[in-house]
């Protein structure tokens, strides 16, 4: 999916990170985040979105998730909701780097 992703043929891209996502169910939210990515590259924020709130739901601490939905409010100029997502952001950075 990667080399796909990197030359920006994003649906085959897409394609194999959802093979594998059913094949490596131990990293679900990096197949999301993955997938979320390339949405997000191709500036389909509705579904990124989709995406990195999956992950989120699979991981509380999918951190480039806050991140990148606090982008995509910034795009939508929802500023106040890219706020929120920023600070739960450096709120997870923080608390993930506690327990290492």
């Amino acid at each position: 999916g990667k080399i796909y992703e990197d030359t920006s043929m994003f649906e085959n891209a897409r394609k194999w990170y959802r093979k594998a996502l059913f094949e490596d169910m131990d990293n679900i939210s990096e197949f999301y985040g993955l997938i979320a990515n390339t949405y997000f590259k191709e500036t389909r924020f509705d579904e990124a979105m989709i995406y990195y709130k999956k992950a989120l739901k699979s991981n509380k601490n999918y951190i480039s998730a806050y991140y990148n939905i606090a982008e995509i409010y910034k795009s939508k100029k929802e500023f106040d909701k890219a706020q929120e997502m920023k600070n739960w952001y450096i709120k997870t950075c923080k608390s993930t780097r506690k327990n290492d």
